[in-house]
């Protein structure tokens, strides 16, 4: 019965999913772009399974309440720092 609310939340989702699937291709062209090669992607090259591997390690070295705490930024420069090197 209550219409609004539902399509609030949907709506949002929607917008949501459509905001990653923009990012997804775009970073992906960007990098096909770069390297120079139409079939490579960051999913053939294993970054997304070695970003899960980085969460992992941090969540277990340093402790779920330590990472779920610490700031945003610091977390997000480590990780990436992890990455590029």
């Amino acid at each position: 019965p209550n219409w609004s609310y539902a399509v609030g939340l949907r709506t949002q989702k929607l917008a949501a999913l459509v905001l990653v699937a923009y990012a997804i291709a775009t970073s992906t062209v960007v990098f096909q772009t770069i390297t120079e090669n139409r079939i490579l992607t960051p999913s053939i090259l294993g970054f997304d399974a070695f970003y899960i591997l980085i969460q992992t390690i941090l969540a277990y070295g340093f402790g779920h309440l330590s990472i779920s705490n610490t700031n945003p930024q610091i977390l997000f420069l480590l990780q990436t720092g992890i990455m590029v090197c």
